[in-house]
């Protein structure tokens, strides 16, 4: 059965559609970029191709020179490696904050 609507039921229909259109037409003055905030961004990028180069040497490291280093598999040194990057970052932020 098709509907016809009135005139009070149409509005109540477009309503959400309008409300639409009006938050799109805000949302289009996007403010001018900045040459500040493009600098900051390369210097965002920058940063992130640095730790995933640092992480990429370290992983290289681990694969080609870990197997030759003599690590006893013992309990105390699976603990001592797993440890070790959590202790060292907690004292560098430590070192940071109390700096």
């Amino acid at each position: 059965m098709i509907r016809n609507f009135s005139e009070p039921d149409r509005a109540a229909f477009d309503a959400p559609f309008i409300y639409f259109l009006r938050c799109s037409e805000n949302t289009l003055n996007y403010p001018p970029i900045s040459v500040n905030s493009l600098s900051q961004m390369n210097n965002t990028v920058k940063f992130i191709v640095e730790i995933i180069a640092l992480s990429l040497l370290i992983a290289v490291l681990i694969k080609t020179i870990g197997p030759s280093l003599p690590i006893p598999a013992t309990d105390v040194s699976a603990i001592a490696i797993v440890l070790t990057p959590t202790v060292a970052m907690g004292s560098l932020l430590l070192w940071r904050a109390v700096r």
